[in-house]
């Protein structure tokens, strides 16, 4: 991966830098063609003024020389100082995998040393970071950097740094001596730690059956926080005012490129990719789509696209949610280089709020379908029913039916053959659904190893296997008993409720059909041979259920497995959610004048009415562990597995084959997510509505569960969240509540971490996700300022699971505002124009009296161009409150938005409003509604409270600096302002001294 910071040659208040994370660094050497080629990383390595390369070290360690107790045949080096490229008799016995991996090695390490020695040579700096005894430091060009003149190498142990308690020896070659006084750090004890006081944690590799299964030097690949915030210190004066960072080979999460970005008072802009496995990755994408202006200018113009071209990402704007902040297409791009232009081009911007174009075809064609009299669309559908029910019963059908089950595999034998196959081909090829084999899958089956089938449905994305079917297998005997094992330990470190409830739904399931059992192991491998694959299986604690029961969910560990390890992704699915249930209800609110009522069905055990094809029973044989015998209990399973990476696009394409048929069908606005269907049907047809579902999914052959029916209300529980459409022909206000269950869950989350005085980073984690959901159903970005402590618990040493006074403050907060923070809000029909704001800051030193000063203007179109403009001059006092540094812009930024809310707060009730800022720092922060800093926080949770008070609908974008109106009021010059007939309006300040950012650090 690269990290680019680009710098420039601004005044001191400016941003110094913006970042841009781009690319993985081994597919260079794999030659991918939408990577980087190296004549554009030459160009930004030549841009750059410090440089930093992190090549991959695995195969340069010294690991494989340490004695390791009851191995008898431990790995053996690969490299030698004598043959630090690889020693030749070694290379012979490789595979073709493990060989190239170490050339790939070789490659980047000579790469890094080659540009380091042109760095150097060309005046520019550069760090080099590798282990401290690496053997590739005897490579040629390695040796030939270390002896160029000006280049230095420093050692460092990371144990002296925060976040790591390993004595971990490292190296960083430099030409730039600041480092020296940041990074040279040695540990002098050898068992306890001069920094810490405590012993330093060991590294032992994973034996098992007298053989190494893993060293364990991965646990600190990534560079510990404190190295990061020193080496982020010296970067900071190594680049002074100017320059441009860049990281090369930085890792899945580039950890030191976010700190020096957190150091420069600059956000990571880009985009995250979704990623299976530990750590965070960064979006692939070609460096030439990410640069905009500067030094770092792109070698091609970049990509013109809408940022909210996804489907998801269509659908959240429309639903009321801004996207993130790096992902969004700007409103007015830069180059106008004039307030009054830019001002007119504002004044044309429609809020993307309002704007509609994420329904999908079938739901457009459904409204529009819609009749004025809600009687002649019962009869409709009355009609198409009769239509389906006759064409079920007709021979022609009833004959097909029995062809197709002739081919039925066992195991669709075994989940009864319910789906009526030849009638869904005959309603497919009626309404042109567009997926053609879904009915012949759901007899034959669905494969969950190998390459995964395709869809018409889906969208192209290959994710390749990282083994083969064969490899899986072949491994499958030699892997089965430490599955059992697993299986036993995590259970008997479980509770014995959850226990008995697990094993429960897996003698259920054998009762319903969808599995068999329980077995042995002998009785598995008579009946599918040595090589089955045995998957673990699991309890999950889900909280209580409306009755205050206990919820536990049975997994299936198909990771563990390594059935997921052997599925290659072809496709990926663009998912129909909270967000997109709101876009149906306000579309239809728009087009139909009546009162509106959602309901939900849901498909009984719903993976399971989709089988698997016998030919891939044996791979998920699924262990159980049985409270009784104390042991652990084999079962076949015949439906898709929960927890099969497969499993998901195979049942999503069934679920959305049977949507998409009742949409067209019965034109009604249904939509679903996974097995959850919901549906938006007026008040006076809702039953009916709801009936023709029920009766669709029973002619089709799929089972609904009538405990989780829904019947059409004006509040109905989808996904977690209440949605509310009570006040849709009143105030025009759709509202979107909490479920209570999860409020009740969560408080009991937060009360038990008190009670017990411990939070781990999984806990953490749990928290934080739990919180986040319940987030989205507030009013803008309520309630996430207060979560940062769980963050950084989440992501910090596992050690330390002590509660800290700013965890305690955060916990409390997130109790309170799950409890008392405001409802989610649309506003329908807002035909006004938006609101627009501006908002900018100065901290000039040379005004004494004035040095620090925020500014906004605020015009509203539908009062005939009605301009007010305010400033105010920052006091020590709550300059005092903030985080001491030289430079406050990023806090003068954000504080400038929530000032702008309060004093025109009258105005901006329930309305819409385009805020624009040109601090993107302050902007992204008000975006995510959070920021590392505790002060920026503070202000940021202050900006959405003010919003939520009002109840104002705010996007937030960019402006450039020389185009912002508001520069000129924060920087007390208004001469603009009144040749445009701007009025002065008195700031409202009062919130800032009522509140105070100690409640973000220290129990309340």
């Amino acid at each position: 991966m690269f990290c680019c910071f680009t710098g420039m040659s601004e005044p001191p208040d400016a941003s110094l830098v913006s970042l841009f994370s781009v690319l993985a660094p081994w597919d260079i050497l794999r030659g991918r063609d939408v990577f980087l080629e190296s004549s554009e990383l030459s160009l930004e390595i030549s841009i750059a003024l410090l440089t930093h390369f992190a090549p991959n070290c695995a195969t340069f360690s010294r690991a494989r020389e340490i004695p390791i107790r009851n191995v008898a045949n431990p790995p053996k080096p690969l490299r030698s100082e004598v043959h630090p490229e690889g020693i030749p008799e070694e290379l012979q016995k490789l595979s073709k995998k493990a060989l190239k991996r170490l050339n790939d090695d070789t490659s980047m390490a000579n790469l890094s040393a080659d540009y380091c020695c042109d760095i150097h040579l060309q005046g520019r700096k550069f760090t080099l970071e590798h282990p401290g005894r690496s053997i590739a430091l005897n490579l040629s060009k390695w040796k030939k950097l270390q002896n160029l003149p000006g280049v230095r190498t420093i050692f460092y142990n990371t144990c002296m740094f925060n976040g790591s308690r390993r004595k971990k020896f490292q190296v960083l070659i430099t030409n730039e001596p600041i480092f020296e006084k940041f990074i040279g750090k040695l540990c002098s004890g050898n068992h306890i730690c001069d920094r810490t006081g405590l012993k330093h944690l060991k590294w032992r590799p994973t034996v098992s059956a007298g053989k190494v299964v893993q060293f364990q030097t991965g646990d600190e690949r990534e560079y510990p926080l404190g190295f990061c915030q020193e080496y982020a210190k010296a970067a900071r004066q190594c680049m002074r005012h100017s320059g441009a960072f860049l990281e090369v080979f930085s890792g899945p999460n580039a950890p030191l490129s976010y700190s020096v970005g957190e150091s420069l008072g600059v956000q990571v802009p880009g985009r995250r990719l979704e990623t299976k496995g530990i750590g965070v990755k960064n979006e692939v994408q070609h460096l030439a789509q990410l640069l905009e202006s500067g030094p770092s200018a792109p070698i091609h113009p970049p990509e013109k696209r809408r940022a909210e071209s996804t489907t998801n990402r269509i659908t959240s704007v429309q639903a009321g949610r801004q996207p993130g902040y790096g992902k969004r297409t700007r409103l007015i791009p830069d180059g106008l280089k004039d307030p009054k232009l830019h001002l007119e081009e504002a004044v044309k911007l429609e809020h993307p709020f309002s704007q509609e174009w994420a329904l999908k075809r079938d739901h457009v064609d459904a409204i529009s379908a819609t009749s004025l009299i809600p009687d002649e669309d019962t009869k409709k559908r009355l009609k198409e029913l009769s239509i389906w029910t006759n064409l079920a019963r007709s021979q022609d059908v009833v004959d097909k039916q029995l062809q197709h089950e002739m081919v039925a595999s066992g195991a669709a034998v075994r989940l009864g053959r319910s789906p009526r196959t030849a009638l869904m081909e005959k309603l497919g090829e009626k309404f042109g659904i567009e997926d053609k084999s879904v009915p012949r899958l759901c007899l034959t089956g669905v494969p969950i190893v190998g390459e995964a089938l395709r869809s018409p449905f889906f969208e192209e994305h290959l994710i390749p296997a990282q083994i083969t079917v064969e490899e899986l297998l072949s491994t499958s005997q030699r892997r089965r008993p430490g599955t059992l094992y697993r299986i036993k330990k995590m259970a008997e470190s479980s509770s014995a409720e959850m226990n008995k409830a697990i094993w429960e739904k897996a003698i259920k399931e054998v009762r319903q059909g969808s599995m068999d059992g329980p077995f042995n192991e002998e009785q598995i491998i008579a009946k599918h041979g040595r090589f089955f694959n045995l998957v673990p299986s699991f309890g999950l604690a889900q909280g209580t259920n409306e009755k205050g029961e206990p919820k536990f969910r049975r997994i299936d560990d198909h990771s563990a497995s390594h059935n997921n390890l052997a599925a290659t992704r072809t496709q990926k699915i663009p998912m129909a959610m909270v967000d997109y249930l709101l876009v149906m209800i306000t579309s239809m609110a728009n087009h139909v004048s009546t009162d509106l009522m959602v309901g939900t069905e849901d498909m009984q055990g719903a993976y399971r009415q989709v089988p698997l094809p016998d030919s891939q029973l044996s791979i998920s044989i699924t262990g159980v562990y049985n409270p009784d015998t104390k042991e652990v209990s084999l079962f076949e399973m015949f439906g898709q597995p929960f927890g099969a990476g497969h499993a998901v696009p195979n049942f999503y394409r069934v679920a959305e084959w049977l949507s998409r048929v009742i949409a067209r069908g019965f034109n009604i606005v249904i939509d679903h997510f996974f097995d959850d269907f919901f549906m938006v049907l007026r008040r006076t047809e809702s039953h009916e509505g709801s009936f023709f579902v029920r009766e669709a999914f029973s002619l089709l052959g799929f089972k609904l569960d009538p405990d989780k029916t829904q019947v059409p209300a004006n509040v109905a529980m989808v996904l977690g969240v209440a949605v509310n459409t009570a006040a849709l022909s009143t105030e025009r206000l759709l509202l979107v509540e909490p479920k209570p269950t999860r409020i009740k869950n969560l408080c009991e989350m937060i009360d038990a971490v008190l009670r017990q005085g411990t939070l781990t980073p999984n806990m953490a984690a749990s928290l934080s996700g739990k919180f986040g959901f319940l987030c989205s159903t507030m009013f803008g970005k309520v309630g996430r300022c207060c979560s940062a402590a769980l963050r950084a618990r989440q992501y910090g040493p596992s050690e330390d699971t002590s509660l800290t006074p700013q965890l305690i403050t955060s916990l409390n907060l997130m109790r309170k505002f799950a409890i008392a923070s405001p409802t989610r809000k649309l506003m329908l029909g807002d035909s006004k124009p938006p609101i627009i704001l501006y908002t900018d800051a100065s901290d000039v030193p040379e005004r004494v009296s004035d040095r620090w000063v925020v500014g906004a203007v605020m015009l509203d179109v539908s009062k005939d161009f009605d301009m007010h403009h305010t400033f105010w001059s920052v006091p020590q006092e709550i300059i005092d409150k903030w985080i001491p540094k030289q430079s406050y812009m990023g806090q003068l930024e954000t504080l400038a938005c929530p000032l702008a809310l309060y004093t025109w707060s009258s105005q901006v009730h329930r309305r819409r409003v385009l805020l624009f800022v040109d601090n993107d720092s302050a902007a992204s922060c008000l975006v995510r509604g959070f920021s590392p800093k505790q002060d920026t926080c503070s202000l940021v949770g202050q900006f959405w409270l003010a919003a939520s008070e009002s109840e104002v609908e705010v996007y937030i974008d960019r402006v450039e600096s020389k185009s912002n109106i508001a520069d000129g009021p924060s920087r007390l010059a208004f001469e603009l302002l009144h040749s445009l007939s701007s009025k002065f309006t008195p700031p409202c300040t009062s919130p800032f001294f009522t509140s105070d950012i100690s409640w973000f650090v220290e129990p309340p």
